[in-house]
């Protein structure tokens, strides 16, 4: 037997030619091109996928099989509405990954603003004109003097918050 085109295969097993292209481009349906582009797809191969809808000459069936049933058209809407809701979670899903990305975004900006507002509590800069670094600074006995307790108070006040936005961030993800 020759090879079918995709129209033929189409033909034969009731499908549209854009599902039996998607089975050949998606690899479970294999089927050489010919010199003109053409696919050839080869009956066995073709009926291994999908089973034929049409009849076969020398056969004989009671009905014919291209006419819808009840049942038929019950299966069509239950699979039109499968669709349906699978095409509704996929895009609930690319939603959640959207929001997750933007999430994570926003913690990464809380903590390096984080990091920059620490530096700047606890960083004092040297002077311009000094090249030398420049010796702690002490007290008429010599001793360090100790970092002021008010700039422990704000450390930790901006640490709570950026802690309390990112529990807020985080528990908008959740049900």
């Amino acid at each position: 037997m020759p090879p079918l085109s995709l129209n033929q295969a189409a033909r034969e097993t009731g499908r549209s030619k854009a599902t039996i292209l998607d089975a050949i481009r998606g690899g479970r349906l294999s089927a050489p091109k010919d010199e003109l582009g053409r696919y050839q797809i080869d009956h066995a191969e073709l009926f291994r996928v999908y089973q034929p809808t049409t009849q076969r000459p020398g056969t004989e069936t009671a009905t014919d099989p291209l006419s819808p049933t009840m049942e038929t058209t019950l299966l069509r809407q239950k699979v039109e509405l499968l669709e349906r809701i699978i095409q509704g979670i996929e895009n609930e899903r690319n939603d959640l990954r959207r929001r997750l990305d933007s999430e994570s975004e926003a913690r990464e900006n809380a903590a390096a603003e984080i990091r920059r507002l620490t530096l700047m509590l606890t960083h004092l800069p040297k002077p311009e004109s000094e090249a030398q670094p420049a010796a702690p600074a002490a007290n008429q006995n010599n001793h360090p003097v100790p970092v002021r307790p008010w700039l422990w108070v704000a450390l930790a006040a901006v640490l709570i918050g950026a802690a309390f936005a990112l529990w807020l961030a985080y528990g908008r993800l959740l049900p």
